[in-house]
Order: C-alpha cells, then sequence, then structure tokens
C-alpha cells in the first residue's frame, strides 16, 4: 500500500513537471512531441501497477491523476528569469511586481532562505558537510560564512549544490501548485542559477537573461553593491557560469549596461508580451 501511494504520488509529481516541459518544448520542436513525454510516463506506470496487481479501477486512478497533473502543469508557464550576479534582476523583478498584477513571481533565494532554517533537512546536510563554522550562535546558517568558502572551492560549490537543488525543486513545486490553485496560469521563476540547476532549465520558457555588456560596469556595480574590492567581484562573477553561456542559451536577453529607466522600458515592452502571449 505505502508503495502504491509513493508511486502514485512520485508520478502525479513527476507528469506535473512533464506538463510544464511540454511548453518549452512545443516551442523548440514540434508540437507532437510535447505530448509523447507523457504517454512514456503512463505506460510505465501501468506496467508497475500491473505488477503489483492493481485492479482495472486502481489503475484508472493512478492514470486519471496523472493525467490531471500533467494538464495542470501543461496549461501554466513559467517564465524563467535569471543573470549575471549584480546585473540588476532585483529591479527586473520590482518592475514586474509593480506592473503585472497577472505574473506571479517566486524568489528562488527566499526558497532557499527557507529550505536551510533551523531543523529542516538541508540545514541538518550543510552542518555536516560543512561544520560549525558556517552557522551562527543562534543555529541560523552565516551565509557570509558559506559564500567565502564556495566562492573560492569549486568543489565545495558543488557539494552545496547538491544538497540545496533537490529540496529548492521540491519547494517550488509546492509553491507552482499553490500559485496554480489560486488562479495563476504565469509564474515567473526568479532563479539566480537557473542553468545550474539542470532541471528548471528544461520547465520554463522563454528563460529571460539580465546581463551587463561592458565587464567595467559589471564590475563597479558589483563592487558598489557589495562593497568589496575589485579583485573580490571579479571572483565572484568568475564562480558563476560565464553570462556568455547563460546569454546563448536563453531566449531573450536584457542588457543592463546603461540606466535603470532604460532597463525599465525594457522589462515593460518584454514582459507585456510575455503577459499577453
Amino acid at each position: 500500500m505505502i508503495l502504491k501511494v509513493a508511486l502514485g504520488l512520485g508520478a502525479s509529481a513527476l507528469s506535473f513537471l512533464l506538463g510544464l516541459n511540454s511548453n518549452r518544448l512545443k516551442q523548440k520542436f514540434f508540437r507532437f512531441f510535447s505530448g509523447t513525454n507523457i504517454i512514456g510516463l503512463e505506460w510505465a506506470v501501468y506496467c508497475l501497477l500491473k505488477k503489483l496487481k492493481s485492479g482495472y479501477l486502481e489503475m484508472g486512478v493512478f492514470l486519471s491523476s496523472i493525467c490531471l497533473s500533467y494538464l495542470g502543469g501543461r496549461t501554466l508557464q513559467m517564465i524563467g528569469l535569471t543573470g549575471g550576479i549584480g546585473c540588476g534582476k532585483s529591479s527586473v523583478v520590482e518592475t514586474i511586481r509593480e506592473d503585472f498584477e497577472n505574473l506571479a513571481v517566486i524568489d528562488c533565494d527566499l526558497v532557499a532562505r527557507e529550505v536551510v532554517r533551523p531543523g529542516r533537512y538541508a540545514h541538518r546536510k550543510i552542518r555536516k558537510h560543512f561544520g560549525n563554522e558556517v552557522f551562527n550562535i543562534d543555529g541560523s546558517l552565516n551565509r557570509g560564512a558559506l559564500g567565502d568558502i564556495i566562492f573560492s572551492d569549486k568543489k565545495k560549490r558543488n557539494q552545496l549544490n547538491l544538497i540545496m537543488q533537490p529540496v529548492i525543486l521540491w519547494e517550488i513545486i509546492k509553491n507552482v501548485v499553490k500559485l496554480k490553485a489560486k488562479g495563476y496560469s504565469k509564474v515567473v521563476l526568479d532563479a539566480p542559477l537557473l542553468f545550474e540547476s539542470k532541471v528548471l532549465v528544461y520547465l520554463c520558457y522563454p528563460i529571460v537573461t539580465v546581463y551587463i555588456s561592458d565587464e567595467n560596469t559589471w564590475v563597479d556595480r558589483v563592487c558598489k553593491r557589495d562593497c568589496i574590492s575589485a579583485f573580490q567581484a571579479r571572483q565572484k562573477i568568475r564562480s558563476q557560469l560565464p553570462i556568455e553561456y547563460k546569454t546563448k542559451k536563453s531566449d531573450i536577453c536584457v542588457d543592463n549596461a546603461s540606466s535603470s529607466g532604460v532597463l525599465k522600458v525594457q522589462v515593460q515592452r518584454i514582459f507585456s508580451q510575455i503577459s499577453k502571449s
């Protein structure tokens, strides 16, 4: 019984993600392929249920829930928003919240803060792998201390990603389902590490990347924002995926090398088209 419940929940969650993925598939490839993934999942679940000697009624309930979950994902558009550190993504989010009431926003940084609260799974795993030195006296995570470690050590950064990405993905799924229940059909996923996640990138369409074309301007803004030296700013920038890779893989790119006013006009134009599509 427990195995069947786990199978049902897992298959429904996966089918919801496949529904989200279909939005990207039907834009990038042929419309036909956007529905083939759910057929494969239903066939796999059917075969498993048959092995577990389930009745036809039980099979019908399972397969119907998978279809409904898939349709729930398919009728929801998740727009990916990412960019380089200090490139002005927060200003883009602010404009979206102010000007587009029909677009909900999920802040992945906020989600990441929630999942590392004391007592949560990620909190325990980070303590195990990084030690007590990355925690404050009250038990909360010292993000600055952890940041100093991962920005200078790629191996540690990858280790942290292995801990954080699965739990963040699960929290995002829960938030998306809640927003869908509230009537939203379009959700902006504010994800600094969208491309690094390896999963979220397949669930979003379009992907919008904010960047700064002039490197000196970019370094200067990171210095002012974080009150650090130019050397430290360049180190932070280089710790992330190259911005050239992100812009190449994106559907829409927003250059924030100019003023905040110019950025606002660009964002209003782009997201006005997205919200009406």
